[in-house]
Order: structure tokens, then sequence, then C-alpha cells
């Protein structure tokens, strides 16, 4: 998919955990409280498509490649996560 950064939006949350044993639980919807980037692209074949990137527990940050406005092409390096462990054994 080739297309143009229309918008990125942050929308704030928690990191919480999204190990299937706690998804179950009712009291957390970790796919509308954690924290999340909607990244909107004008696609040259799909029209207007949107990607929600959703962090999670043991992640520090979400780190973007892109900006408003850019042009990216398939296989185009968007984000990656910063990660947090302690590996102290």
């Amino acid at each position: 998919m080739t297309g143009v950064i229309i918008s990125i939006k942050d929308v704030d949350g928690y990191l919480y955990t999204v190990n299937p044993m706690a998804i179950r639980e009712e009291a957390i919807d970790v796919y509308t409280e954690n924290k999340r980037v909607i990244v909107t692209i004008e696609s040259d074949n799909f029209g207007v498509v949107a990607i929600a990137i959703i962090g999670a527990m043991m992640v520090g940050s979400i780190i973007l490649s892109i900006e408003e406005g850019q042009h990216i092409s398939r296989f185009f390096l968007i984000l990656f996560f910063n990660l947090i462990f302690n590996f102290n054994f």
C-alpha cells in the first residue's frame, strides 16, 4: 500500500497487560483504555484507511518514524515499540 500520512492522533491511556487471562476480565478493556495512536493514511488503492497502534504493559513508548504529509510505500517502517525489560537474573 502506498499513500500519504493525513493525520497522527495520540490517545492517552494506561498501559495494561494484553495477557489473554487479563483480557477476559470485564473490568479492563485493553483496546479502549490502553495508550493508542491513530494514523490516518490517504491510500492510492483503498482511499482513506486508519491504523490503530495500541501500546501495552512493558512498552515504554510508541516511537513513530513518520510525520503528517509524508509519502509512504509498502514495507515502510512507520513505528516501533520501545520495550522495557529488566534482565537482572
